[in-house]
């Protein structure tokens, strides 16, 4: 059964954040003299359409959300070879949403770094404007050492913004979470394989789901382009997301509209489903 709520929201997060540019830099490569026997074996740069030079049919994700500037480099060490790609993107939410929908399952964090994936083969992270991927090719306890010496050297080359979604910060340290921001067709496919586009909305929409990893209970935080195709994915997207699979329980479907032209979701099991917790933090923190 689903329960309606209405909530008002004084939208001051989305139409008052200023976003504060980015120092000019000329890159944000890594040099050989940073670290003992570290190697530079190859140094290169994409930007707009060459992208498709460098990941072919992988570009076209990047541009969807805003692709600027990729540095590419291969490097050695004695611990391996390692791969190093470091994307710019237009702002930091379109950095945010490449992040999300590459990282997954992350059984660790880089130190300090809530925004952070880290396993035995990759490092991924997100600062400001900025997707950082390191992969070596050995999965060794040394090589994945070396990645995260590689990622974290880079990010002290990069400058920080404020979060494009400050009512997720509290929650990006969660590893029973999985987060995911898609905007776009394209990103939709790859973020959320399973989910319909919003009623309507070819571009211009924003979508967070926040899945819980234990039992398929999610949160959505739906923005729409504008206040009529809100009320129609309001009437209409619920009935077309498709449900998962919780055994021996029935499950329940809220909605709350937040503003003019955004919506909250949640489905969950029943009382005790660990997501009420967060939808209700994620409330406290939207409307603070």
């Amino acid at each position: 059964m689903k329960n309606r709520y209405l909530l008002f929201y004084t939208s001051v997060l989305w139409g008052g954040l200023s976003i504060i540019p980015l120092p000019a830099q000329e890159s944000p490569l890594l040099l050989p003299a940073e670290l003992p026997g570290l190697a530079i074996i190859r140094s290169d740069s994409f930007d707009g359409p060459s992208l498709w030079g460098y990941i072919n049919g992988g570009a076209d994700v990047y541009l969807e959300y805003g692709f600027e500037r990729v540095w590419v480099q291969e490097t050695e060490t004695p611990e391996g070879s390692q791969k190093v790609d470091i994307y710019r993107m237009s702002e930091p939410a379109a950095a945010f949403g490449i992040y999300t929908i590459s990282s997954f399952r992350c059984p660790a964090r880089l130190a300090g770094m809530d925004e952070s994936c880290v396993n035995p083969f990759q490092v991924q992270f997100r600062k400001g404007n900025f997707y950082v991927s390191v992969q070596n090719s050995l999965g060794t306890e040394a090589a994945g050492v070396m990645s995260r010496e590689l990622a974290l050297r880079i990010s002290g080359k990069l400058s920080g913004q404020p979060h494009p979604f400050p009512w997720l910060e509290s929650f990006m340290a969660r590893t029973d979470l999985h987060i995911v921001y898609v905007t776009g067709r394209l990103g939709l496919e790859n973020g959320i394989p399973s989910w319909p586009l919003p009623p309507g909305e070819e571009n211009g929409f924003g979508l967070v789901l926040i899945r819980m990893l234990q039992n398929n209970s999610w949160i959505a935080w739906l923005e729409s382009s504008d206040h009529e195709r809100s009320v129609m994915a309001e009437n209409n997207y619920l009935s077309m997301i498709p449900q998962p699979h919780h055994s021996g329980t029935v499950h329940a479907r809220d909605i709350i509209r937040i503003n003019m032209g955004c919506l909250l979701f949640m489905e969950h099991t029943g009382p005790d489903d660990p997501i009420i917790p967060v939808y209700n933090k994620l409330k406290e923190n939207i409307t603070r």
